[in-house]
């Protein structure tokens, strides 16, 4: 408890009533009391909303309290986790392979809402997307990619509940880079006060090679 707590309390005790008070039970109380006042009977005489201190709140226990309160420094905070938590999570995606050739992609008439981070995707077999940066993944991995929401083609639309099991998106790590720089500019009018910083933000560029999960899903034979 700070001091600044309990001076606030004693302040609003003492403005109660002697009556509606206990009856003082700390002897340290007691005897400040008496040395302050020379005699419990100069206590007793002062009027209500006078009193020196409150018996709930006595000096020994305001004492003990401020002598537990430690003075170590407040730890610095982490920015590495809060910088972490803007990444796409990991259970979105996994490894399955890598390619380390060229490769060719043939399109299909199917197409999916993938979810990565916080955005969703519209892709279709052979599509470029940029997400936000994945972890632990490099250039020419093949990933494949879980949160598969709708599944659909010209016949056929599946929705999932919030995903559809079984299914997902095959895709290839093409390139890490950072987008284009945003300017962030901050003014406090008469103040003398301007502030101009630059943010990159990290993207991954992955290509869609292939759609899995409709025929299944379409049928009913999902795990």
């Amino acid at each position: 408890m700070s001091r600044r707590l309990i001076l606030g309390v004693q302040r609003v005790l003492c403005q109660v009533p002697a009556e509606l008070l206990p009856e003082v039970q700390c002897a340290t109380c007691v005897q400040g009391a008496v040395s302050n006042w020379q005699s419990l009977a100069a206590l007793k005489q002062f009027p209500r909303g006078s009193r020196p201190f409150a018996a709930s709140v006595c000096q020994s226990q305001s004492q003990a309290a401020q002598a537990s309160i430690t003075t170590e420094p407040a730890s610095p905070p982490d920015w590495s986790e809060a910088s972490q938590e803007q990444d796409v999570p990991a259970e979105q995606y996994s490894h399955s392979g890598r390619i380390t050739g060229p490769y060719v992609v043939t399109p299909k008439p199917v197409f999916a809402v993938v979810e990565l981070g916080p955005t969703q995707f519209k892709v279709t077999p052979d599509d470029l997307v940029y997400s936000e940066k994945l972890k632990g993944v490099d250039v020419g991995d093949e990933l494949s990619l879980n949160r598969v929401l709708l599944l659909g083609n010209a016949k056929t639309t599946v929705i999932g509940r919030p995903c559809i099991p079984g299914a997902k998106v095959m895709a290839v790590v093409e390139e890490q880079f950072l987008n284009g720089k945003v300017l962030i500019f901050k003014k406090r009018r008469r103040k003398n006060s301007r502030r101009l910083n630059g943010h990159r933000q990290e993207l991954t560029g992955l290509r869609i090679t292939d759609v899995h999960g409709l025929e299944a899903a379409a049928q009913g034979n999902v795990q």
